[in-house]
């Protein structure tokens, strides 16, 4: 008789594990059908035991142990699978049932019994493997790590190793599956959660038959595949900020495919144009290996520009004449504008207060109401952080002035006013108001690289849905990235303006009214390095990453609830030396938000005292291991 421990997959279950008694031996990684609550739920085997190795605790434990009621599949990701996401649970501080479900697509649980590899083995362990110096770093141009990615994965074949290349959207797979499988179709097999369910288990079959080594391109959620011979996991365009969770348990899929490579015993490569802060200092101070000598400038063959900004156009002349010699030679334009609408704030001329949203208290944006971007067209206000609108005919609230003035530039403002200046030109417009589906997206992009001479105007989405190069590539309203007070609004910001460089072809333009900021120069001429040189000194001085690992647990609600709860909280953890202050956008009008803020040395986290804590938190708390931004 046997004593399974299994997590169940159903919501609202926050336990670690539960027990359950079988005759049968099951293994971790089975996928069985158990009773909780009266309810018949999926559940992930982690670990069995013997009943005669632990009578006395079942004698003792405070519930009856129940009986399985059936093995839907004896295996369906690998035992080490587990283990790093056990691992990775106590890494972020959550319980192991929501981790799971987080890291397992829910196509795959839902098609569990048509995906049933059968009893899965641990592989032997390696006495050669030493993580440390599996683990490489790669910053280059797209087109130099896709011809390392190709020889590494035709060197991997050759030794009988499958690879595993992740990249963080559906949308990123697109333009890069052509280039890679070229001579290895056959054994190429890409998935992502876009498949309908019939489709990923034909794939999944086969893939899994196949005696070949393969080659895997998919997003993070499947790095729960089972290959037995996986060697290598590639994890590209690592800068994204597409790898972390935004949602609870808040998982860095970056940080789970480190724990992963380590228990399958692979060697993980880490590429981008511009990589991470934190990795470039892994890379300098020897934590890890370089794949490659990290290139310290992007190569661009465009001409820069640093143009400066002014308030009430969008474009000031310089842009406005390269636009028009580009027109004039039948080239294409691409204009990136970092907000939607026509003005991302909406200010009272008379008494200066803000424009806001009823609902959650939100700076409110103004928008058009049609597509067509006629001067006479409606205006409303839109907010971007609750999705609420209304009509924009209101006085000020605060003083009752008609005189509210408009700050800032979006997509909407940006073709008015091309349409006026070039009125014979074909403008494109691609933001989430435009498009509202991939479909929409690609579709917007391919009319416009089919239309020479044209205009597109977009939001940083673009990125998602082309790579293709552009002769002229321009950047407008980039100033309101760096008002927010964040300490990751300098390399997202480079990051952003590196990666459009790198699509410029003749001429690339950022229009700034900061012209000073060193950050512009170093975006312009695509030196990496000496942009990290300098930020990297302001994250050791302030105590952030890599320096720190930074914990926020967050708590909304009623005010004076709130605030005796992170008084109590602040007390608790009061050895860590936790920092308590209000978050920087409000959930709502009528609730109230704190923030907890934990630095904590980085070399001894997990913290096993800590993360006990964490885990025991009510759900009324927001626990975020290596958030975003700490607002």
């Amino acid at each position: 008789m046997k004593i399974i421990h299994a997590i169940p997959l159903g919501r609202g279950i926050f336990r670690d594990s539960l027990s359950y008694f079988s005759s049968k031996d099951i293994n971790p990684g089975a996928i069985i059908s158990v009773s909780v609550k009266n309810k018949q739920v999926s559940a992930l085997v982690i670990s069995s035991q013997l009943v005669d190795d632990i009578k006395a605790a079942i004698r003792n434990a405070d519930y009856p142990i129940k009986k399985i009621s059936s093995v839907k599949a004896k295996g369906i990701v690998r035992p080490e699978f587990i283990q790093a996401a056990m691992e990775t649970a106590n890494y972020f501080g959550h319980s192991l049932g929501p981790v799971l479900r987080s890291l397992l697509p829910k196509i795959i649980l839902e098609s569990s019994p048509n995906l049933d590899l059968g009893e899965l083995k641990p592989n032997p362990l390696r006495s050669d493997y030493s993580h440390q110096n599996y683990l490489g770093a790669l910053q280059d141009t797209d087109e130099e790590r896709l011809s390392f990615y190709k020889s590494l994965i035709r060197e991997t074949f050759a030794q009988n190793g499958s690879v595993f290349l992740c990249l963080p959207t559906a949308q990123d797979l697109e333009p890069i599956i052509s280039r890679l499988e070229r001579g290895i179709s056959e054994y190429t097999f890409v998935f992502h959660s876009n498949l309908s369910r019939k489709e990923l288990q034909d794939r999944w079959h086969k893939a899994i038959s196949m005696t070949h080594p393969i080659l895997i391109v998919a997003t993070p959620s499947f790095l729960s595949f089972p290959r037995q011979d996986l060697r290598i996991i590639i994890l590209d365009h690592e800068q994204t900020q597409s790898y972390k969770q935004q949602a609870r348990p808040f998982i860095d899929w970056r940080i789970f495919a480190e724990i992963l490579s380590r228990h399958y015993q692979a060697k993980l490569v880490i590429g981008d144009s511009s990589l991470r802060l934190e990795t470039i200092y892994r890379a300098e101070t020897k934590q890890i290996v370089d794949a490659s000598p990290l290139k310290q400038r992007a190569p661009s063959r465009a001409t820069p520009l640093l143009a400066r900004g002014y308030s009430g156009r969008a474009l000031d002349e310089d842009f406005c004449q390269l636009t028009a010699r580009a027109l004039e030679q039948n080239e294409r334009v691409m204009i990136i504008a970092n907000r939607r609408g026509l003005a991302p704030l909406l200010v009272c001329n008379d008494c200066g207060n803000t424009v806001l949203c009823r609902r959650c208290e939100s700076p409110i944006s103004l928008h058009l109401t049609g597509r067509q971007n006629r001067a006479e067209t409606p205006t409303v206000f839109l907010c971007h952080h609750c999705g609420a609108h209304r009509s924009s005919k209101e006085a000020c609230a605060t003083c009752g002035s008609w005189k509210l003035k408009e700050l800032g530039t979006g997509t909407e403002k940006v073709v008015k006013e091309l349409a006026t200046t070039f009125p014979n030109t074909t403008i494109f417009r691609l933001d989430s108001d435009e498009a509202r589906t991939p479909n929409q997206a690609k579709e917007i992009i391919n009319r416009y690289l089919a239309t020479t001479g044209s205009i597109l105007v977009a939001t940083e989405m673009a990125l998602y849905y082309s790579k293709e190069p552009i002769e002229n590539v321009l950047v407008v309203a980039i100033d309101s990235m760096l008002a927010r007070p964040d300490f990751r609004t300098p390399e997202h910001l480079f990051s952003l303006l590196i990666r459009l460089r790198s699509l410029a072809t003749k001429n690339f333009a950022v229009q700034t009214r900061y012209e000073a900021d060193p950050l512009f120069d170093f975006a312009l001429r695509g030196n990496i390095i000496g942009f990290y040189r300098e930020e990297i000194v302001s994250r050791e001085k302030y105590g952030y990453p890599p320096f720190k690992k930074l914990i926020k647990i967050s708590r909304e609600g009623n005010r004076e609830t709130v605030r005796q709860d992170l008084k109590k909280l602040k007390n608790l953890l009061k050895e860590y030396n936790p920092i308590v202050y209000p978050s920087f956008i409000g959930p709502g009008s009528n609730n109230y938000c704190l923030n907890l803020l934990l630095k904590i040395d980085p070399t001894k986290w997990p913290d096993k005292k800590l993360v006990a804590v964490l885990k025991s938190l009510p759900l009324s708390f927001i626990v975020n291991v290596d958030p975003i931004n700490i607002l």
